[in-house]
């Protein structure tokens, strides 16, 4: 007991000192506790804040002319530069096309002189055409262009070695006849053309050469054809150029005469005897197939998926193209759905979604400075039905983007069982003349405009 009651007074006596040791060794570890915490913490912030440096520093790297005047200036002037390429690029293709587009030489000066800088037709000659206000072309002139045109219609079928059947006098119908019923488009006889043994490389359809001509070049026989006449027909006759120089291109591929690409022509169909589609082509979708729009009365053939179209150039569907009604003066006073009708690009030109531009929407659009729907390009409708060796199909796309005219195909169809009554098959053998087939091509031909109409689109591209 005398040995615990002095340890308990040795407590007592030195009390202070022991408490004042215990409050200092936990003042020390509280002290320790709190300045690593504070430590970590400090650590973490450091960290947070090197890294937003670090991120600065890479946005700094990474774009060093912050936007100001300066880079503004220079994003306008490579913006600039880009539209120099595009631009020069667009005129190249223009003039390719505008070398190609040449008036017959055997045309007199005066007028080729006239008729030149009316090329771009819509923004030359004011539609429709007042009573009062006089002919580009005077009437002798205009003669002189029918004249001249039924010479050189012949010209189309020489371009692919083909033989042209249409004959007489460019004119429209008589008494409600159309112009082959009337004897005015004739048809070469056995006293003009001698029978050759040797058939020309590529047959070309009589019944589609006599509806082309009604198409686009009848005109009544007591008058000669207007200006606006004058300068549609001539640009349908360069399409048709275009078209035929494909073929040519195509056909030059092959060494032999008889294997050539393309054997024949059932159907050329230009502007709007070529605005609707034939068949009906769709999509497959889960095994399932759904059928396109029929369309067109054009077509004798038939339609539909099961019967691909081709007629050779029907007398039904719509009369008169730029021949005939289209192009006369104020279009006539019947009512407006017929005043349009009659209009000479009444589903002439399509746009890039493969259809018609009204023809006030497409006139507008080229003398309008901001007109949303500006267009820089005619794309006039096509229809080509031909017999082609089908190995040579791919061969016959490629010409079409070539061409100086291109001819953008949107639908292709065929039947193969629609080519065995073609001239010059006959004296193939079976495996050979098995290659052919009758395909359909639709599309259109693009005509580029000048530069002034194209400057607003490729400024926005």
């Amino acid at each position: 007991m005398s040995k615990m009651g002095g340890s308990a007074d040795g407590i007592l006596k030195h009390h202070f000192w022991i408490v004042l040791g215990v409050v200092f060794v936990l003042i020390a570890v509280s002290w320790y506790l709190g300045v690593s915490g504070q430590a970590k913490i400090q650590a973490d912030q450091v960290n947070k804040i090197n890294a937003g440096i670090k991120k600065a520093r890479d946005v700094q790297g990474a774009n060093r002319v912050h936007p100001n005047q300066e880079s503004l200036a220079q994003v306008e002037e490579r913006i600039e530069s880009y539209r120099n390429v595009l631009q020069h690029y667009w005129q190249q293709k223009y003039l390719g096309q505008y070398e190609k587009f040449r008036w017959s030489e055997s045309l007199e000066d005066n007028f080729v002189a006239i008729v030149e800088p009316l090329k771009n037709i819509e923004l030359a000659i004011e539609y429709p055409v007042k009573e009062e206000t006089p002919e580009r072309l005077s009437r002798g002139l205009r003669n002189h262009y029918r004249e001249n045109l039924e010479k050189h219609l012949s010209g189309l079928a020489k371009i692919v070695d083909s033989t042209w059947h249409v004959t007489g006098t460019v004119t429209a119908t008589v008494d409600g006849l159309d112009a082959a019923e009337a004897g005015i488009l004739g048809t070469e006889t056995d006293e003009k053309s001698e029978v050759s043994l040797v058939l020309p490389p590529v047959s070309w359809s009589e019944e589609n050469q006599t509806q082309l001509v009604q198409d686009h070049f009848a005109w009544a026989a007591d008058q000669p054809p207007t200006t606006l006449e004058v300068l549609y027909a001539q640009e349908s006759y360069w399409l048709l150029e275009g078209i035929l120089n494909i073929i040519q291109n195509t056909n030059q591929t092959s060494d032999f005469s008889n294997l050539i690409p393309v054997k024949h022509i059932h159907v050329i169909e230009v502007g709007r005897h070529a605005a609707e589609r034939k068949g009906a082509v769709g999509t497959i979708t889960d095994g399932i197939y759904t059928a396109g729009e029929t369309t067109s009365t054009r077509d004798t053939r038939g339609s539909g998926a099961g019967a691909m179209s081709g007629g050779e150039g029907s007398k039904g569907g719509a009369a008169g193209g730029p021949g005939m009604e289209a192009g006369r003066r104020g279009g006539g006073a019947g009512q407006e759905e017929n005043a349009k009708e009659s209009d000479p690009i009444f589903n002439r030109y399509f746009d890039t979604d493969f259809k018609p531009i009204d023809p006030d929407v497409f006139r507008k659009s080229l003398k309008d400075e901001f007109s949303k729907k500006k267009v820089f390009s005619k794309r006039v409708p096509l229809r080509l039905v031909v017999v082609i060796a089908e190995d040579r199909i791919p061969r016959f796309l490629q010409e079409c983007q070539k061409s100086p005219l291109p001819f953008i195909v949107n639908q292709v169809r065929f039947n193969p069982e629609e080519h065995k009554e073609v001239r010059g098959l006959a004296e193939l053998s079976p495996a050979v003349a098995n290659r052919y087939l009758t395909v359909e091509f639709w599309g259109v031909l693009e005509m580029y405009l000048p530069m002034e109409n194209a400057k607003d689109t490729v400024e926005e591209n």
